[in-house]
């Protein structure tokens, strides 16, 4: 495993993956009898520090535990910050250089596995015990590393059963609330003898903030039904004769904000079914850790060690309901976000027909316009057509009121003939359409009659 990691050190160094980061050191040391002291300092691994607080300053009213009583002891280098992932490339490692890297994995005894998965391109939890010749277990290593809108946050643990000793290397995001991790650290300094503390926090953090982003999600899901419900209430309501141009540029406007309110539910959705794989495997290393503390506990009965391993199982199991209750109710969303996205789809086509229809209203308005202009020109066109004939030199046989009376007696009769086409149009061609229909379906008639076999005949023929 030395050499995978000295070839990806080398190939981050190669592309200049190096960027680092403040590193703080956590040591815990708890004794027999379950007293347990935190102690936190500032370090610059790229001064290549020797990793332990060789003093810890106890409270006033705590007594250094001496060297003999301490049962186990935790050290864990711990980041706030961890450099941006940037989607498609592999993320920076956050130390300065490959000697710091080497010397800080030497110095905790990480796993060097952990740089098969530190490049972020798949979240990934793995865990793995290590046995002694005589199937005895003698250590543990965990990995983890963890890309999400959520925040990014990797884990490199190890712990030796000889010398009960947890070592870890803890890089978080900002978006974590890093404070509030290094407090529930403090706060469960009792479980430090317990290897899966430092996992088991960072884990729970994980867990909120997926409850926080599933509600946020039921938030948007509720919002967005309701607004589909009101809009539709609306159209409902209103007159289909008035929409206007200003309706249909705010139905358009609201359309396009669901929308947009629907994409971000469906994106988050499918985001969050893909951390399910990963949540199983932190689930899988988890109850690998479990098993190898109740393998310890076989040979070592120490009262602190028990104790963490009671107040962490009981953690897991609960965490893990709570992993089953999201993905329930995660399904739930799935369905819902379906139903939210037909009912938006069938408004849109509604909003649509109603388009269309009022276009097509409008259209036989028009053509209703256009038809009276016609029935005018009808009116017009044979009066003007009389009156320009009728003003020829060579047609003025008679005097102006004579003329004038040739011209109504040839006039009227001619207009009133034009307006009987014009209103019986539509009638006479219903009726010529009626009966091509009903002498097609004579035909038709007479044809099968035509061509049908007489049975009379058939049976003579037999």
């Amino acid at each position: 495993m030395d050499h995978l990691r000295t070839r990806a050190l080398t190939l981050a160094e190669r592309e200049k993956r190096f960027q680092t980061q403040p590193s703080e050191l956590h040591q815990i040391t708890v004794s027999e009898d379950g007293t347990a002291s935190h102690e936190q300092v500032g370090v610059d691994l790229s001064r290549l520090p020797e990793l332990h607080i060789p003093t810890i300053s106890p409270p006033t009213d705590q007594q250094i535990p001496d060297s003999n009583e301490i049962s186990s002891r935790l050290r864990c280098v711990f980041q706030r910050k961890r450099p941006a992932h940037i989607r498609g490339r592999a993320d920076c490692l956050p130390f300065q250089g490959v000697r710091e890297t080497e010397h800080l994995f030497d110095s905790l005894k990480l796993p060097s596995t952990y740089f098969q998965i530190s490049d972020g391109l798949a979240g990934s939890a793995q865990a793995q015990i290590h046995y002694s010749s005589s199937a005895v277990p003698s250590s543990f290593d965990l990995i983890t590393h963890c890309v999400s809108k959520q925040g990014d946050w990797a884990i490199a643990l190890s712990h030796s059963a000889v010398t009960h000793e947890t070592t870890a290397f803890w890089s978080v995001d900002s978006r974590f609330d890093a404070d509030e991790l290094v407090e529930d650290l403090a706060a469960f300094k009792h479980c430090a003898a317990h290897p899966l503390m430092v996992p088991c926090i960072m884990f729970a953090a994980n867990l909120r903030m997926s409850e926080k982003r599933r509600q946020s999600i039921k938030e948007r899901l509720h919002r967005l039904e309701h607004s589909i419900s009101k809009l539709a209430r609306v159209d409902a309501l209103s007159d289909a004769n008035d929409f206007t141009r200003t309706r249909e540029d705010a139905g358009s406007q609201r359309l396009e904000t669901l929308y947009e309110v629907l994409h971000s539910c469906r994106k988050d959705q499918a985001s969050r079914e893909g951390r399910y794989g990963f949540w199983r495997e932190c689930s899988a290393a988890l109850d690998e850790g479990l098993k190898y503390v109740d393998l310890l506990m076989l040979h070592d009965h120490t009262l602190p060690l028990r104790n963490a391993h009671d107040e962490l199982l009981q953690w897991k199991n609960v965490a893990y309901h709570k992993f089953e209750s999201l993905m329930a109710r995660d399904k739930d969303h799935v369905n819902r976000v379906n139903t939210v996205s037909d009912l938006l789809s069938s408004l849109v086509q509604q909003r649509d027909m109603r388009l269309q229809a009022s276009i097509a209203r409008a259209s036989q308005r028009d053509s209703e316009e256009m038809r009276f202009i016609a029935v005018l020109g009808s009116i017009f066109l044979p009066a003007s057509l009389i009156a320009t004939i009728l003003n020829i030199p060579q047609f003025q046989f008679a005097s102006g009121p004579v003329l004038f009376g040739a011209y109504l007696a040839i006039t009227a009769p001619l207009i009133v003939v034009v307006m009987v086409l014009c209103f019986f149009r539509t009638r006479v061609y219903r009726l010529l359409s009626r009966r091509r229909r009903r002498l097609n379906t004579s035909t038709a008639v007479d044809g099968s009659s035509v061509n049908k076999p007489v049975q009379g005949s058939e049976s003579r023929a037999d």
